[in-house]
């Protein structure tokens, strides 16, 4: 069957829903699949309960193209109240009541063992995808899974991803709700430590959503798998350099205002240098005075780190198909 029609009429619970890869996930659905019900796992907060979240997320850019075909694609969300660290996701009875239809479920947020737990309480579930990130421990990528990952068992994927950048081509090319991280070192907003010369361990946005939605199709209709699977998600095909130098060459024709040095350095005297003069230090002081005047501070000390490493994914999902949900 394919994955279009398979995925029709049927009730997914989301996670992670206002995440970067959470609202991108959630606008894909809803678009592609007319006819699904999506639960939303959403706590309140700073003063908005669940269902003002939802609508924030609905009215956001990369909503406008849905928006546009169809209005009413936000009445097919339903609203949970809940937390993803506590013992049945804090959801209540009632909630629980109404999850007992999902099919499939779609984890887009962090710690994932709680939504593991309860999710092989659904009586219809078959499948549960979710996403995790290669870097563990400061950045560095991780080798071997965890023994959480080990022990998983049932109709499970976990998609490993590096990275998140802009989106490829949906919404549209370049797309992105946030310039941070990665997609600021693509535009020369900011400075990293690592090798150049290393493959960008980055995978659009967009890619990442298609590769969640369809690891969940494909580990549902998998003959003979009784046990958990892993899929590496396929990361760009460029190094660190070509994305600085992309950078360059479009930060002179549209210039992103930054302060410090932009790029890449593999020395990391070099490195903490620039970072404790043209980040640390300015940060600091404007903290400083923003407490002499009671107001919040907001320091960040961040530090970047970049390995190199091939990934595979299922041989079905070419990076093409993905392309083509």
């Amino acid at each position: 069957m394919a994955l279009r029609d398979w995925y029709a009429n049927r009730e997914l619970l989301l996670t992670g829903v206002t995440s970067d890869v959470g609202r991108a996930l959630l606008e894909k659905i809803l678009r592609s699949f007319p006819d699904v019900k999506v639960y939303a796992i959403v706590r309140s907060r700073h003063g908005f309960d669940k269902d003002d979240r939802i609508k924030n997320i609905f009215l956001s850019p990369r909503f406008e193209r849905l928006r546009q075909e169809a209005p009413n694609a936000i009445s097919r969300v339903k609203a949970l109240e809940g937390n993803l660290l506590y013992d049945g996701l804090g959801t209540t009875r009632a909630d629980k009541e109404l999850l007992r239809n999902v099919s499939v479920v779609l984890h887009a947020a962090g710690p994932y063992n709680e939504v593991f737990r309860f999710c092989q309480k659904l009586p219809r579930l078959r499948a549960m995808a979710a996403i995790t990130s290669i870097f563990h421990h400061e950045g560095r990528i991780a080798e071997s899974l965890e023994k959480e990952e080990e022990a998983i068992d049932g109709p499970v994927a976990l998609v490993r991803v590096p990275l998140v950048g802009p989106a490829l081509r949906e919404p549209m090319p370049g797309f992105v709700d946030l310039l941070k991280g990665s997609t600021a070192l693509m535009v020369g907003a900011g400075l990293a430590l690592g090798n150049s010369e290393f493959q960008a361990e980055i995978i659009p946005i967009d890619l990442t959503v298609n590769t969640l939605i369809a690891v969940a199709w494909e580990r549902a209709t998998a003959k003979n798998v009784e046990t958990a699977v892993v899929c590496n998600a396929v990361s760009i095909g460029c190094t660190w350099g070509d994305l600085i130098e992309k950078g360059r060459r479009g930060n002179q024709k549209f210039a992103y205002p930054t302060f410090g040095i932009r790029g890449m350095t593999s020395v990391v005297a070099l490195y903490r240098t620039l970072v404790l003069l043209l980040e640390w230090l300015p940060s600091t002081l404007c903290d400083t005075i923003l407490g002499l005047v009671g107001a919040k501070k907001r320091v960040a000390f961040r530090r970047s780190y970049f390995s190199s490493t091939e990934f595979a994914i299922l041989p079905k999902l070419t990076p093409e198909k993905l392309l083509h949900l």
